[in-house]
């Protein structure tokens, strides 16, 4: 696999869209996740965040080492909930390619882009 140059902690700071690997980056579906990480002083935190209200769901793991990002979101509620499997995600540019920690759901082919920024409101003066 070829070296890509680390990312920091900091540069993950925001909103992210998975999304399947095949869209263009700048087509973003309506079928997708949306995920916010935040650096803070205890360390970094990730969520998914609500399309409906903007509230954020607490991803259950996080780790990012400048080239690799690994995250599990939580198992639904219930005694027989599976284990999530880990998403694992390599630094690609600005982006990440997104594999799984299972054999069997290798196939499932995902990205991590960044969400765009939506540009400051004008303020007219009059």
């Amino acid at each position: 696999m070829p070296q890509h140059p680390e990312m920091s902690r900091n540069s993950l700071d925001g909103r992210w869209h998975l999304i399947a690997a095949e869209c263009p980056d700048d087509e973003i579906p309506q079928h997708r996740v949306d995920l916010a990480f935040h650096d803070e002083q205890s360390g970094l935190r990730g969520a998914i965040v609500s399309r409906a209200d903007g509230s954020e769901m607490p991803l259950e793991s996080i780790a990012f080492d400048g080239q690799e990002l690994r995250l599990r979101m939580a198992a639904a509620p219930g005694p027989c909930a599976p284990t999530p499997p880990f998403l694992v995600m390599a630094a690609v540019a600005e982006r990440f390619e997104v594999g799984w920690d299972l054999p069997a759901m290798r196939h499932i082919r995902l990205k991590l882009v960044r969400a765009a920024r939506l540009p400051a409101p004008n303020k007219q003066t009059r």
